[in-house]
């Protein structure tokens, strides 16, 4: 009796233990906010990582007309075994240069080249850590658009020298902006 109850016990724990890991080598990935809005920004950090190894990020999701974006970037973990992706600067400034924690986010593309189409509802996005070539840890998070009432204006060449569309929250003041061609 005793020797089923250690097993069951040691069982218990392995699967606490490796479920706030992330991934099977003690690597895990914490992203925060889990749910956010697309104007609000979300931090990845990549923890239990070899220190000074070359690891690659991907961030992928389907947009609710069924499109694949992706983007991929080469981060070197730090002195600690992290990468945090508002520090680190991805190697050779693939897909961007410099820290940003926005980075992989804002870098999605799809073949097509349309905008992504968040639907009514939030999206999923999946965030993955390869080590020496082999996945390691894998994460979640949503996205949606925002409820907040948006100021949208439409250039046009004849009155504005340039053609585009322009979409902000009401009352906001100095905020990234994106570039998209169509």
């Amino acid at each position: 009796m005793r020797s089923r109850w250690v097993v069951a016990s040691s069982t218990i724990c392995s699967a606490v233990l490796l479920a706030g890991c992330g991934g099977p080598h003690g690597v895990g990935i914490a992203v925060t906010p889990g749910a956010s809005d697309e104007g609000q920004p979300v931090d990845v950090v990549v923890h239990g990582l070899t220190p000074g190894r070359r690891v690659r990020l991907t961030l992928s999701a389907t947009d609710a007309a069924g499109r694949r974006y992706t983007a991929a970037a080469t981060f070197t973990a730090d002195g600690h075994g992290r990468v945090d992706l508002a520090r680190a600067a991805p190697a050779n400034g693939d897909p961007y240069s410099g820290p940003w924690q926005m980075g992989l986010l804002v870098s999605m593309d799809t073949p097509t080249a349309t905008l992504y189409d968040f639907g009514n509802g939030p999206r999923t996005f999946r965030v993955a850590v390869g080590e020496g070539g082999r996945p390691v840890a894998t994460a979640t998070f949503t996205r949606a658009i925002s409820t907040r009432k948006l100021v949208v204006r439409r250039p046009t060449v004849a009155h504005d020298g340039f053609q585009g569309g322009y979409a902000a929250p009401a009352g906001a003041h100095r905020l990234p902006a994106v570039l998209s061609r169509g």
